[in-house]
């Protein structure tokens, strides 16, 4: 996979590293799925939170290999579970999230810390869609 130039880096965290909605495509037997989701980038990463339930949580789960799409980019990668908030292991990443949607996660998840809602990773090191990965 191609790695990002430092400039388009910069352009990524710039207007992606804050509450942003994306588009996340998702597959399952065959064929496509695609909703908005709200997610933060980080280092050639995009997080999200969802109920760890979900339909695009299941299907990651059966085919992690999903595709992304913001306003003037596009790109696949690799999406993952990172498990519940409540787990040690999440501490850091779960602060930075709740921080990054203050706006609107303590109104639409529950305030038990071990709930099933989990942050997501869906990555690709290759944010332009002229690159191939």
């Amino acid at each position: 996979m191609s790695r990002m130039s430092p400039e388009a880096e910069k352009i990524m965290a710039e207007r992606f590293g804050r509450d942003s909605i994306i588009a996340l495509a998702t597959s399952e037997n065959g064929a496509p799925y695609v909703r908005y989701v709200n997610a933060y980038y980080e280092n050639g990463r995009f997080y999200s939170v969802t109920h760890a339930l979900s339909n695009k949580m299941r299907q990651i789960g059966e085919y992690p290999i999903v595709a992304v799409a913001g306003e003037w980019f596009t790109a696949h990668g690799k999406g993952t579970s990172l498990g519940a908030f409540g787990k040690p292991e999440n501490r850091e990443l779960a602060g930075k999230l709740k921080a990054v949607f203050a706006g609107w996660l303590d109104k639409a998840t529950p305030h038990d810390p071990c709930a099933s809602d989990a942050p997501s990773r869906f990555s690709s090191d290759c944010l332009n869609s002229t690159q191939a990965c």
